[in-house]
């Protein structure tokens, strides 16, 4: 029977595959959300924007260290569960990291400050 079973190759076990990939993020989405937590900037949407302001709140003693506390959201909004699957918080932090190393490198968080 074509189709019929989830485990096989049939058409029941692609419309599951299928609702995992759109909600999974995309390298150039995970980039941005990890720029965005660096930059302080928001309007990537409802849930990049919740993802970077959970991945900057968890960042907070780095962004403080590197003389970017301003750009951690308040705490007002604390998402009680994560946003994201563990991976990918995982690999958000880590892109976050090197954008953080790279705008310290290059002194780039001096000249975004307001003055």
């Amino acid at each position: 029977m074509p189709g019929g079973c989830a485990r096989g190759r049939g058409t029941a076990s692609y419309p599951r595959m299928a609702a995992s990939r759109q909600r999974a993020l995309t390298r150039h989405q995970l980039d941005r959300v990890a720029r965005a937590v660096v930059s302080g900037r928001r309007g990537l949407g409802p849930r990049m924007n919740r993802l970077a302001d959970f991945i900057a709140r968890g960042m907070r003693p780095r962004l403080a260290a590197a003389g970017l506390d301003d750009r951690v959201p308040p705490a007002r909004h604390v998402a009680a569960k994560a946003p994201c699957d563990r991976l990918t918080r995982d690999l958000l932090y880590s892109r976050a990291g090197k954008h953080l190393a790279s705008a310290v490198a290059t002194g780039a968080h001096e000249a975004a400050r307001p003055r």
